[in-house]
């Protein structure tokens, strides 16, 4: 009869038999039986296991061979027959186009069944576009491996498992001797043992011939991939470059409309509505009492005041003078707005830069000598314009309490925007100072 019982939180199985002994594994007691024991694995399935996991990676190294071998001949049917069409079809321009887009699709579906092989038998798992070019080098890469190295493997194969059958053969149903002679050596051994072993090693010299086709076909598919992978990241890359300078002409022709706009547009009307109102402080003009006077007068400060201000608004959103006139008229022009001394030194020699990189170079000046008059407290600036045969650079450097922060929102704009034209800003703005910014923007 069995009971459970639960001291302690443990399990009690208690059998009631004559001997009254006790049993116990784990928190699990019996009585009257012996407990559960722990099997071990004996030595030998280990080995055979062991034994078995190596013979099914030859055989898949075996299999992966072969199958290349019947690809590799499949490739050397077709590729013919393609490249046949396509010289057909070249005098003919629609039909080159149908068959040139059928050709590529043939060779990506063979290029899919030794993907569909090697992930198969092989164990790769490699994938990524490719051109249509490459493909075709690997494909006429692989009919010649295929077919050698499978061939060679295969002939090794076969003439191992001829010789060690009939060695085998030989040396238990029709046995004789056969002497091996060296110089001052001797061998006396069994003919059919001497085929066994000879189809043995010969065995050993496919494995290893199967083993290097595959891993050869591996780096080879590799190759295909990763070279794809790696034209598809420098086109998209080269894309990049191109659409992010577009953008950033995109930006400075809208800032130049922009000024455009206030300048011919709200500017203008400004201006006539300024001399309407100096027409009617004119003598001779409406009468008007003293409180009409002063709001007159009012009115036209105003009016003068919003003229300047518009005017200033249109220098910082583009100076026009900066197209009309080049990059050194237009920073003399901005050191006479900075309200401070800013000293403009003209390295370049009379050489030429082009006009995005002018503008980089404005917007970079402009950004600094702001941050030094309005943050830094600097009483004058220093800016140097430099060239050599690879870059332009750009120095500014201010004379105030430095701390600047490259990651605020200024900087870190024009560190953009330098990175827009492949060039690089650097601030050095110790506390105490001085500041240091510079711009150094590649030529092309």
């Amino acid at each position: 009869m069995w009971r459970r019982v639960g001291p302690g939180g443990a399990t009690v199985v208690r059998l009631c038999s004559g001997d009254g002994s006790v049993h116990a594994v784990g928190d699990e007691r019996y009585e009257g039986r012996p407990g559960p024991q722990t099997r071990q694995r004996h030595p030998a399935v280990g080995m055979i296991a062991g034994t078995a996991r190596v013979v099914a990676g030859i055989a898949r190294f075996v299999v992966a061979m072969v199958l290349g071998l019947v690809t590799a001949l499949l490739t050397l049917l077709v590729l013919p027959v393609v490249a046949l069409a396509v010289v057909v079809a070249a005098p003919r321009p629609s039909l080159r186009r149908r068959v040139a887009h059928r050709a590529n699709q043939v060779g990506r579906w063979l290029v899919g069944l030794e993907r569909r092989r090697l992930a198969a038998w092989a164990g790769e798992h490699a994938d990524g576009p490719f051109s249509s070019r490459r493909m075709c080098g690997y494909l006429a890469a692989r009919i010649a491996l295929g077919l050698v190295g499978g061939y060679l493997g295969l002939i090794l194969l076969v003439g191992a498992l001829v010789f060690v059958v009939a060695g085998l053969w030989v040396w238990a149903f029709a046995d004789s001797m056969v002497v091996l002679a060296w110089p001052g050596a001797q061998l006396l051994t069994s003919r059919g043992l001497l085929g066994a072993v000879v189809g043995a090693l010969q065995l050993v010299l496919a494995v290893l011939c199967a083993a290097g086709v595959v891993a050869s076909e591996r780096w080879l598919f590799r190759w295909l991939v990763r070279a794809g992978s790696t034209a598809q990241l420098e086109r998209r890359v080269a894309e990049l470059t191109v659409s992010r300078a577009g953008i950033l002409r995109a930006v400075d022709e809208e800032r130049r409309r922009i000024e455009r706009d206030l300048h011919d547009g709200v500017q203008q009307r400004v201006v006539a509505l300024s001399l309407v109102l100096a027409r009617l402080g004119r003598p001779g003009g409406p009468a008007l009492d003293d409180r009409g006077t002063a709001l007159l007068r009012q009115a036209q400060q105003e009016s003068r005041q919003l003229i300047a201000e518009l005017r200033e608004i249109a220098w910082r959103v583009y100076p026009a003078v900066l197209d009309e006139h080049g990059l050194v008229p237009a920073l003399h022009g901005l050191a006479e707005r900075a309200g401070l001394p800013v000293e403009v030194h003209d390295d370049l020699g009379g050489a030429e830069v082009d006009r995005p990189r002018q503008t980089v170079a404005y917007f970079v000046v402009r950004e600094a000598v702001t941050n030094a008059a309005k943050h830094a407290g600097a009483h004058s600036v220093e800016v140097t314009l430099e060239r050599d045969e690879s870059q332009f650079v750009v120095r500014v450097r201010d004379d105030g309490r430095g701390g600047a922060d490259p990651q605020g929102s200024g900087l870190s704009g024009l560190a953009r925007r330098v990175a827009a034209v492949d060039g690089t800003l650097s601030v050095d703005s110790p506390h105490g100072g001085p500041t240091t910014v510079l711009a150094r923007l590649p030529l092309d």
